[in-house]
């Protein structure tokens, strides 16, 4: 799979697809930043499914910020089977007559983001008796000064 910061799209320009894909599509929260787009996959048959989802895991991963993953294709080209079940076709705004179809694949399907939030008091009621039950394992590991008993 290889992946590009730009459609590839004959008539979009490279730097100003974000207003492209605006024009055609209700897509919010879509940045150079936060995206990438699909130029070419490559697999075996038999491999391609797992080959993909792992692809995407992996760079979902690997890149932080990243939250969508695109493909454009000519109107009434079929996916591939792996690329099929890992992109959902999205529908193009209203009254609008998009020149290519758009996919996108979502983070959340394939590496969930988690929310990190401070610490408070209520939590030690839930962390203590995980912590109890393991303190024997951890005091030997660390030594016995880890968890007051």
């Amino acid at each position: 799979m290889a992946f590009l910061d730009y459609p590839s799209a004959n008539g979009v320009d490279p730097t100003m697809w974000e207003h492209w894909l605006k024009n055609y599509y209700a897509l919010a929260g879509v940045s150079p930043l936060n995206s990438l787009f699909v130029h070419l996959f490559v697999a075996k048959d038999a491999y391609q499914h797992g080959a993909c989802k792992e692809i995407l895991r992996n760079t979902f991963m690997a890149v932080p910020v990243l939250q969508y993953v695109l493909i454009t294709v000519s109107p009434g080209t079929k996916l591939v089977p792996a690329l099929e079940d890992n992109f959902t076709a999205l529908a193009p705004s209203p009254g609008a007559t998009p020149p290519l179809d758009l996919y996108v694949s979502h983070r959340h399907q394939h590496f969930p983001q988690l929310h990190i939030r401070l610490g408070r008091v209520e939590d030690t009621d839930d962390l203590t008796p995980i912590l109890m039950k393991h303190t024997s394992d951890l005091s030997q590991m660390y030594g016995e000064h880890l968890w007051p008993r």
